[in-house]
């Protein structure tokens, strides 16, 4: 089951689940302004592409929906919500997949990040209450709980790094493993192996983090050179926003790059922007990386058990915006 087939079978159990859990919290209090906040988080939970939860029900079983550990996978998916709501508070976003931020809903400000910030913290609950119902795995709760740590500190990294004034090649690289290789790909994958009561083969570890980095580099690349109708989002947010990636990394003795770094650009100057990145040889730099990190990845897939399932995979994560 690929995972556009596994989106719609599980949508309408998150979402129905998503819908019970917020009309709980609706009957705590009267309070109109806060449970506002609470029934617009289901309005930021649609549209995700789900890919944590798939990963899980891959490695636990591959060929169908999994509804004795769907109360896991949507665990999974509420943490990521909490993880987005909070980003949106710390990098100040009005939008989200073209629904307003809870921290712009309200007109006082201070307000709105105070609810966003709750809001946040109940989905956080929400998250965790479901992972831990009727799992009897330990090992899997640990390693829920690692995901946690992980991306916490990784969010940590992000938010300090453009705030540095040398950037610093091993804090990125640190950041891209926690906030997208652990967090997106391997723990979800160990997660799946874990509930299904089968130990974590260290190869699948490594898949998962090399799945992980190739994809948050395609995620820098497409952010300068992607289209924004294929995308659905705007590019060039990581340079406006002095975003530290590798290729600001690679540019930052670049003075023409620093000119345009952290500025809001228009057509020309992104044009002129992708001719420097070119130029300069930072794009050849890590579009070999990207090369070797795919030619190992696909060496290891040749030692796995159902190898066309993890190729697939791959063929899809590299070819996001075909």
């Amino acid at each position: 089951m690929d995972i556009t087939e596994f989106r719609k079978r599980f949508e309408p159990y998150f979402i129905k689940k998503l819908a019970k859990l917020i009309n709980r919290a609706k009957k705590i209090s009267s309070s109109k302004e806060f449970n506002d906040v609470i029934s617009h988080i289901e309005k930021l939970a649609q549209n995700g592409k789900r890919v944590r939860p798939y990963l899980i029900n891959l490695s636990f079983q591959h060929r169908k929906l999994n509804k004795e550990i769907i109360n896991q996978m949507i665990g999974v998916e509420l943490l990521h919500l909490f993880a987005l709501i909070h980003d949106d508070i710390m990098d100040g976003a009005k939008l989200r997949h073209g629904v307003k931020t809870i921290n712009t809903i309200h007109k006082n400000s201070e307000l709105s990040k105070s609810y966003a910030m709750l809001a946040g913290d109940m989905v956080f609950n929400w998250s965790y209450e479901c992972f831990i119902e009727n799992n009897s795995s330990t090992t899997s709760i640990k390693l829920f709980q690692s995901l946690i740590e992980e991306v916490i500190v990784g969010q940590a990294i992000d938010a300090t790094l453009p705030h540095k004034k040398t950037l610093n090649e091993i804090e990125i690289r640190e950041k891209n493993l926690l906030k997208t290789a652990r967090y997106t790909f391997r723990r979800p994958l160990e997660i799946g192996f874990a509930l299904g009561g089968k130990s974590i083969n260290k190869n699948y570890s490594r898949l998962g983090e090399n799945l992980g980095i190739i994809y948050q580099i395609d995620d820098d690349l497409l952010d300068i050179f992607g289209d924004e109708k294929k995308l659905n989002k705007k590019t060039f947010q990581d340079i406006e926003s002095k975003q530290a990636t590798l290729i600001s990394f690679y540019l930052r003795e670049n003075r023409a790059f620093k000119k345009y770094f952290g500025k809001s650009l228009d057509s020309k100057e992104r044009e002129h922007l992708k001719e420097i990145i070119k130029e300069s040889g930072a794009l050849e730099k890590i579009e070999l990386e990207r090369k070797i990190i795919i030619s190992k990845t696909e060496k290891l897939i040749s030692k796995l058990e159902n190898r066309e399932i993890w190729l697939q995979l791959m063929h899809r994560i590299t070819n996001r915006e075909k």
